[in-house]
């Protein structure tokens, strides 16, 4: 990405396939990415394109192809502001590369969510099976942008990026808006059928816990104990005997009775079914009596990023309050923690994970020790363990810079979660 303006961006994409590569010219507009299309198929080409056809330079599906530094030198000698033409080109700065990475997250994440629908779409009317639906129930939660960053997608005119405006943006969002709620009509009728073949015989709370009020959603990966019995009382898993629970995910891949029961269940608590043998192990087991116990959901609470996404565009940051530091990092505390700050060099136990500006997992939620200051450590990260206290959960927003990934690499802005847990003596 090189900037030939405060608001103009020349876009080169590498083609690994051919060895090649195209340029194509964008230019922001009250906070808008508008490409500089050729007009060569319908009609008279804009002056534009006549412009840089003069110079040699040809258009293939918007994009410039030709000699780069004649491509360069043709931009150059072009007027977008009808001002002064463009004299020199410069790096992007942190706040123009989040915004042009932003556009391509977001342009991925579109047609991915465009592609995902129209396969739901034509296997709708086969999803009968809890784990078919929790499943889908999953996919089409992450294609309803709205649900994930906690924003009405549809009314929203800071996230105009090109073609993916907020009518396009609003149009895939109305879409998996309304496959959710048919999907969640679909597991309330089938948990309803399922109902009365599955026996609840009681529930008692972990040890030492009270039983929570929270529950499992579609598509949650869980650790779990499971104790299963034959009729004769002989069992023939016992993961507590075991040593390790059941790591099992609610979308598939389950008898689908212990996904009704694991749906039915708390945090925190242990339960007892009897399920039939249709819908457990089959018929060698027979009819089994099961007793559940969720240890924890490995992505309890931070299945999607935490945060609206305005924070990746820059010059906008929604309805969020945040702390901006003088190297750009940001963030917000969603708890505040006690005693003291770690120092450069001391070793810390943190929870953590990061998303892309396209509400994509770049690092799965899980615990990690670093040791601060050390160069492998994203230096935003670096920077923000030194002024939190343990028990602290922050959510950083981070510059490209700040993500240690550098210019020459095209670097992501991206959202960080991190909880510190404990300093190490």
């Amino acid at each position: 990405v090189l900037a030939l303006s405060d608001s103009a961006f020349l876009l080169e994409k590498d083609n690994p396939v051919t060895g090649g590569g195209t340029l194509r010219l964008a230019h922001w507009v009250d906070g808008t990415l508008q490409f500089h299309l050729p007009r060569i198929n319908s009609g008279k080409p804009s002056a534009f394109v006549k412009h840089l056809q003069g110079k040699g330079i040809t258009f293939h599906n918007g994009a410039m192809r030709g000699d780069r530094d004649r491509i360069l030198k043709a931009l150059r000698s072009w007027d977008l502001t009808s001002q002064t033409p463009y004299a020199r080109i410069r790096r992007p700065s942190e706040k123009e590369m989040a915004h042009v990475w932003s556009f391509f997250e977001l342009q991925l994440w579109g047609m991915q969510q465009t592609n995902t629908l129209a396969q739901v779409d034509s296997a709708f009317s086969r999803l009968r099976t809890l784990g078919d639906l929790h499943m889908t129930h999953n996919v089409v939660s992450h294609a309803n942008y709205s649900k994930l960053t906690g924003m009405d997608a549809t009314a929203i005119e800071e996230f105009n990026f090109g073609s993916l405006d907020s009518i396009g943006l609003g149009l895939v969002v109305s879409r998996a808006g309304k496959y959710q709620e048919r999907v969640e009509r679909k597991i309330e009728g089938r948990m309803e059928e399922l109902a009365p073949q599955i026996e609840f015989i009681g529930s008692k709370a972990s040890e030492g816990k009270e039983i929570s009020n929270d529950s499992p959603s579609p598509g949650a990966r869980l650790a779990v104990h499971l104790l299963a019995k034959r009729r004769d009382g002989s069992a023939f898993i016992d993961t507590r005997k075991q040593g390790a629970p059941w790591k099992v995910e609610l979308m598939g891949g389950l008898p689908e009775g212990i996904q009704y029961a694991l749906s039915t269940m708390h945090f925190d608590e242990i339960a007892t079914f009897r399920i039939p043998a249709a819908l457990a192990f089959g018929s060698q087991q027979g009819d089994v009596e099961v007793e559940l116990e969720i240890i924890e959901s490995m992505s309890r609470g931070m299945t999607h990023p935490p945060l609206e996404m305005s924070f990746m565009h820059g010059y906008k940051l929604g309805k969020l309050e945040f702390v901006e530091a003088p190297s750009g990092l940001r963030h917000r505390d969603v708890i505040p923690g006690q005693g003291p700050s770690p120092k450069r060099g001391d070793t810390v136990e943190v929870h953590m994970g990061s998303w892309s500006p396209g509400a994509l997992v770049l690092e799965a939620m899980g615990g990690k020790t670093l040791i601060v200051g050390e160069d492998k450590n994203m230096p935003g990260v670096n920077e923000a363990l030194l002024s939190m206290k343990i028990g602290t959960r922050r959510i950083l927003y981070l510059t490209p810079r700040l993500a240690d990934q550098g210019l020459q690499r095209a670097g992501l802005a991206q959202a960080v979660f991190i909880e510190l847990r404990k300093i190490k003596e």
